[in-house]
């Protein structure tokens, strides 16, 4: 009852971040032979004066995936939205206690920890380290991106970002998720080549590898 109701004050307090912080929004669409995934994800620090100096930063995830292989039983599309909010004091130096709020097709997630952010022009680093509170399992999060200037009015799109899902009970599986981005930017367009890996299981892993393209665009 208590993680319940943790979520929906959390709830709550997610949709009031996202109607207050100002961003761009970057969305991803990745298509291969296996899925299509509709992904949009952003950070921002709320407005402070000067501008982005706030000390509560808001993050936004809503990915979707849909089968060519889909049927009524099997296969059917996966969404997950994750929503957090962390207090960013300069003393901390990029580090923040953090509460996240993870909804998937199957479960509601609480959950709490340490984040750290770290943006400069052209490099980001973005990681968290967090405990899901109605169950026992650890989550760690990691995304690392660089676009350095390749050409006039090009730059290079590299991106790597790694999830992992660590039961601390027999009864659940580990889950091991990677993604990698590589191609070009120019503007507010990145195009390229993709290939994401998930395993899955505990003594012997499951594993699915997926090879396809991406366009990515901030509106």
């Amino acid at each position: 009852m208590r993680h319940k109701l943790f979520s929906i004050i959390l709830l709550l307090a997610m949709l009031v971040c996202s109607s207050i912080a100002k961003a761009q929004l970057p969305v991803e669409w990745f298509v291969s032979e296996k899925r299509s995934t509709y992904d949009l994800m952003f950070f921002r620090k709320f407005q402070g004066k000067p501008e982005g100096t706030g000390a509560l930063l808001y993050f936004n995830r809503v990915r979707m995936s849909l089968y060519p292989d889909m049927d009524s039983k099997s296969n059917l599309p996966q969404f997950g939205a994750t929503q957090a909010i962390s207090y960013n004091p300069s003393y901390l130096h990029g580090f923040a206690p953090v509460a996240v709020l993870q909804v998937t097709n199957r479960a509601l997630q609480p959950k709490v920890g340490l984040q750290f952010a770290h943006q400069a022009k052209d490099f980001t680093l973005f990681s968290w380290a967090v405990a899901t509170l109605n169950e026992a399992s650890a989550d760690h999060f990691l995304l690392l991106r660089y676009t350095p200037d390749i050409a006039a009015n090009f730059r290079m799109f590299l991106q790597a970002e790694f999830f992992s899902v660590l039961p601390l009970t027999n009864r659940l599986e580990r889950n091991f998720v990677q993604r990698f981005r590589l191609g070009l930017q120019r503007s507010k367009w990145q195009a390229g080549l993709a290939y994401e890996l998930n395993q899955a299981g505990r003594e012997n892993y499951r594993q699915t590898q997926v090879p396809g393209i991406f366009i990515r665009h901030e509106f």
